[in-house]
């Protein structure tokens, strides 16, 4: 990464290998950043920097509607659900239908065989498949949208914060220079 203004592709990490820490700095600390940036850079430097952290931001804000992708997925995931479910049950009771129809209908099953053939046809093992994958679905699903979300979040702030601190750098910039000329001034004498 090169420390040259005019080299640079990306602002932030511009201002970072120039100045190093620009993040989480104390008032003080901004302010001495604030100073070095006017003192390193003429006005049309710091309207073209603070420019770019705006389209950024715009450019972060234009693709917030992937956000909303995950809903979609787990919406989609529920409705494959209820319809797992649904033929599950609708494939059980016809199979539980037909074989009523035809074992009762030519033998005599007593009560109790019956029980028994019904508690032999066990259907849990496939609800219970079909749950777990879901579950593990939207588990993995839920983990990556939050780290996604955190990664996004901080760094969207860290441009507002950019502009923050470059929009102060363009309104202090006249106040700066002649502060740093009498600062001069002083030194020299």
């Amino acid at each position: 990464m090169t420390r040259e203004f005019g080299q640079s592709k990306y602002v932030k990490s511009y201002l970072e290998n120039r100045y190093g820490k620009i993040y989480n700095l104390t008032f003080d600390e901004q302010t001495d950043l604030k100073k070095s940036i006017v003192m390193d850079h003429d006005k049309n430097d710091i309207e073209r920097m603070l420019r770019r952290v705006n389209s950024s931001i715009e450019g972060a804000k234009d693709s917030q509607a992937i956000y909303n992708i995950p809903f979609t997925f787990f919406a989609v995931l529920l409705s494959i659900v209820a319809s797992m479910a649904i033929a599950l049950i609708t494939v059980t009771l016809t199979s539980y239908n037909t074989l009523l129809k035809n074992y009762l209908g030519e033998e005599k099953l007593s009560k109790e065989e019956f029980l028994n053939w019904l508690k032999s046809l066990d259907y849990s093992s496939v609800f219970q498949v079909a749950v777990f994958y879901v579950f593990l679905c939207f588990i993995v699903i839920a983990i990556a949208y939050g780290l996604y979300l955190y990664r996004m979040a901080g760094k969207i702030d860290k441009r507002y914060y950019l502009n923050d601190i470059l929009q102060e750098c363009k309104d202090e910039y006249e106040d700066l220079k002649k502060q740093n000329k009498q600062d001069e001034s002083s030194n020299a004498q």
